[in-house]
C-alpha cells in the first residue's frame, strides 16, 4: 500500500495502471482507508472551528463577569458615597465604619479589574485615583469638619466627593459600555463560528460521501464490464463459435486473471478442436494405409518362414565355431590376469618409494628451516655484538672526558691551596675544602681509570666473540644456501617419483580394464554361444509362430475398418465448431 501510495504521489499519470493492479481485498481496503482518512479530515476540520467557538464563549463569560464587576463597583460607589452623606447629616460612627468596609472592598474590586483586565488601564487608574482621593477627604477633612460642626467645610468637602463620585461612575459607564460592545462582538463571532463549524461539517461529510463512493463506483463498474465480456465468452463458446474475440482485462485483479483465464480456455478448446480435425483426418489417411500393407505383410510373411529354415542350419555350424573361440580366449585371459597381478605388486611399491621419497623431503624441509633460524640467530647476535662494540666505544670516550675534568679540577684545587696558603689564618678553611676537592678528584681519576681498563677488556673481547659470529654466521649462511639446494633435489626427487607412481598406475589401470575387457569379452562369447544355440531353436518356434501371425493379421484388419468408420463419426462432430 505504501508503495502504491508513494507512486500516485510522485507521478499520478500512473494512477490507474496502479490501481488496475490492485486485488479486490486491497480496493476494498484503499476505499476504506480513504473513507477513513476524510472523516477524520472532517472532523479535525470541524473541532478546530468548535474550538474556536469554545473560545468566543469564554470571552463571553469573561465579558459578562466584568460587566456584573464593573455594575457591583458602580454600586459600591454610590453605597460609600451615601455613607458619607448619612455621617454628615446624623455624625454616628457607624456610618464610617460602613465607609470604611465599602472603602475596603472596592478597593479590592478595582485592584481584581485592575489585574485582569489590561485594556482599561488608563479608566481603571484614574477610578483608583479618585477613590483615594474621596477617602482623603473623608478622613482629613469631613470627620474633623464634622467633629467641630463647621458646616462650610464639610459642606464643601461633601460637593468634591459628589463630583468624585459622578466623575467614577461616568468612567464605570464608559467600561460597561466597551465590555458590551466587547460582549457583543464575541456573540456575533460565536454565532458565525458555530454556522461556519455547521456548515464545514455537512460539507466535509458530503464531500468525504462522494469520495468514498468513487473508488467502490470504480470497482463496481470494472466487475460488471469484465463479467459481460466473460458471460458474452462463454455464451459463444458454448454455441460452438471458438473464432469469438478474446476478452480485454482492464484490471488486474482477480477479475483481470479470471478473464485471462478464459481466454486461455478458449483459446485451449481451439487449439483441442483444430487437433482432433487433423488427427481424424490422420486416423482416416493411416487405416487405408494399413488395410493396404496388411496384405503385403501375409505374403511376406510365407517368404520368411522359408528364410527360417536355412538360417537355423547355418546357427548349427556357427555354435561349434564359437565353442573352439571361447577355449582360445579363456587362455588368454588367464595370462592377461596373471600380468595384473605383477602390476599390482609393481604399483604398491611406487606408492611405498614414494612415500619414502616424501619423508624425506619433509625432514630437508624442516632442517631447512632450523639452518634459516640459526642464521637468523647468529646475525641478531652478531648486530648485537657490534653495537656493544660501538657502545664500549662511548663509554671509553666519556671516561677520557672524565679524566680530563678530573685533572683540571685537580690542577684548580691545587691553585686554590695555594692561595689559601698565601692567605694565612683566613684562607686556612678554604685549604681544607681545596685538599678534600684534590683527593675527590685522585680518586675520580683511578675509578676512570679502572672503568676504561675495563671497556677495553669488554671491547677486546666483544671484538673477538664478533669475528667468532661472522665465521659462524657465513658458515650458517653456506649451510643455508646448501640445504636450499638439498631440499630443491628432493623436490626433483618426488617429482620424479610422482611422475613414475603415476605412469605405473596407468600401467596397471590398463592391465586392470584389459582385465575387465577380457571377462566382458569371454562372457559375451558365451552369451553368444547360448544365444546362437537358442537362435537355431527359436528359428523353429517362429515359422509356427509366422502362421499364428497371418491370422492375427486378418483381425487387425477387420479393427482398421472399424476404427476408420470411428474416426469418420469424430470428424463429423468437430465440423459442429466455428473457427
Amino acid at each position: 500500500m505504501a508503495g502504491i501510495w508513494s507512486k500516485l504521489k510522485t507521478n499520478p499519470l500512473t494512477t490507474l495502471t496502479a490501481w488496475s493492479g490492485l486485488s479486490f481485498t486491497k480496493k476494498i481496503i484503499v476505499s476504506y482507508l480513504i473513507t477513513i482518512s476524510l472523516t477524520i479530515f472532517a472532523a479535525l476540520v470541524a473541532a478546530v472551528y468548535l474550538s474556536q467557538l469554545i473560545k468566543d464563549v469564554k470571552e463571553m463569560d469573561i465579558s459578562s463577569e466584568r460587566s456584573v464587576l464593573v455594575t457591583e463597583i458602580g454600586s459600591m460607589i454610590r453605597a460609600k458615597d451615601a455613607k458619607l452623606s448619612d455621617y454628615i447629616t446624623f455624625k454616628e460612627e457607624q456610618y464610617v465604619q460602613e465607609f470604611r468596609t465599602y472603602r475596603n472592598q472596592l478597593k479590592q474590586s478595582l485592584d481584581d479589574i485592575k489585574k485582569n483586565d489590561k485594556n482599561y488601564q488608563q479608566q481603571v487608574d484614574q477610578l483608583i485615583k479618585n477613590n483615594d482621593k474621596m477617602d482623603e477627604l473623608f478622613v482629613n477633612t469631613v470627620m474633623p469638619s464634622v467633629l467641630r460642626l463647621d458646616e462650610d467645610i464639610y459642606t464643601q468637602a461633601r460637593d468634591e466627593t459628589a463630583k468624585l463620585r459622578d466623575e467614577n461612575l461616568d468612567l464605570l459607564h464608559t467600561i460597561r459600555e466597551s465590555i458590551n460592545n466587547e460582549r457583543e462582538i464575541s456573540s456575533e463571532k460565536a454565532e458565525c463560528g458555530a454556522a461556519t463549524s455547521l456548515t464545514v461539517l455537512i460539507v466535509s461529510i458530503i464531500f468525504a460521501i462522494i469520495l468514498s463512493g468513487v473508488p467502490l463506483w470504480i470497482i463496481l463498474s470494472g466487475i460488471k464490464r469484465n463479467l459481460k465480456q466473460m458471460v458474452h465468452l462463454s455464451d459463444e463458446v458454448a454455441k460452438g463459435n471458438l473464432s469469438v474475440d478474446p476478452v480485454i482485462p482492464h484490471t488486474k485483479d482477480e477479475l483481470g486473471l479470471l478473464a485471462a483465464s478464459s481466454n486461455q480456455m478458449a483459446e485451449s478448446l481451439k487449439q483441442m478442436v483444430l487437433q482432433i480435425t487433423a488427427a481424424s483426418a490422420e486416423i482416416s489417411d493411416q487405416s487405408d494405409l494399413l488395410a493396404a500393407h496388411s496384405g503385403d505383410v501375409q505374403k511376406t510373411s510365407a517368404v520368411i518362414s522359408e528364410t527360417m529354415e536355412g538360417m537355423s542350419e547355418n546357427m548349427e555350424q556357427q555354435s561349434g565355431y564359437l565353442g573352439n573361440m571361447l577355449e582360445e580366449f579363456t587362455t588368454f585371459n588367464e595370462e592377461v590376469k596373471n600380468v595384473s597381478g605383477s602390476g599390482e605388486s609393481l604399483h604398491q611399491s611406487s606408492v611405498r618409494m614414494l612415500s619414502s621419497t616424501k619423508d624425506g623431503f619433509s625432514v630437508v624441509t624442516a632442517l631447512s628451516q632450523q639452518m634459516k633460524q640459526m642464521y637468523s640467530t647468529v646475525k641478531m647476535a652478531h648486530d648485537q655484538v657490534n653495537n656493544l662494540n660501538a657502545e664500549m666505544v662511548k663509554v671509553s670516550k666519556l671516561g677520557r672526558a672524565i679524566q680530563a675534568i678530573a685533572e683540571q679540577t685537580n690542577l684548580l684545587a691545587l691553585n686554590a691551596a695555594i692561595e689559601a696558603a698565601r692567605a694565612g689564618e683566613s684562607g686556612r678553611g678554604f685549604t681544607v675544602v681545596a685538599n678534600e676537592v684534590r683527593k675527590l678528584s685522585a680518586k675520580v681519576d683511578e675509578s676512570v681509570k679502572e672503568i676504561t681498563a675495563i671497556s677495553a677488556s669488554v671491547q677486546e673481547n666483544s671484538e673477538k666473540v664478533s669475528s667468532l659470529l661472522q665465521t659462524s654466521y657465513k658458515e650458517v649462511s653456506t649451510g643455508a644456501i646448501q640445504m636450499d639446494e638439498v631440499g630443491i633435489r628432493f623436490e626433483k626427487i618426488k617429482e620424479e617419483t610422482e611422475g613414475m607412481g603415476e605412469h605405473i598406475d596407468e600401467i596397471s589401470s590398463v592391465l586392470k580394464h584389459t582385465t575387465e575387457r577380457s571377462e566382458i569379452i569371454m562372457g559375451w562369447l558365451q552369451h553368444i554361444a547360448s544365444a546362437s544355440a537358442e537362435f537355431s531353436s527359436g528359428t523353429n518356434q517362429t515359422a509356427a509362430s509366422i502362421y499364428t501371425q497371418n491370422q492375427e493379421i486378418g483381425h487387425i484388419f477387420k479393427q482398421i475398418q472399424e476404427l476408420k468408420q470411428q474416426s469418420t463419426l469424430l470428424s463429423q462432430s468437430v465440423k459442429k465448431f466455428l473457427i
